[in-house]
């Protein structure tokens, strides 16, 4: 639990430190869509897959996978 915890901070600050605009690296007067591009795609990825699970609900199938019988061995 404790990796899991560490490994989801890592990510996280690493998210960050990507996304992070730095306008040093652009070529002058660069359009604003070309300095705002990774946070851009980032928060259009993020929206469709919290549509995508809020309005098909993948994990109420009954296909899903069941956590119990699953730690069963069953």
């Amino acid at each position: 639990m404790i990796v899991n915890a560490l490994a989801l901070a890592w990510v996280s600050f690493e998210t960050v430190n990507i996304a992070w605009r730095r306008p040093e690296l652009l070529s002058p007067g660069a359009l604003w869509y070309r300095q705002w591009a990774v946070p851009l795609i980032g928060a259009v990825l993020l929206g469709v897959g919290v549509t995508y699970m809020v309005w098909k609900r993948p994990h109420t199938k009954a296909g899903a996978c069941d956590a119990k019988s699953t730690a069963a061995g069953t």
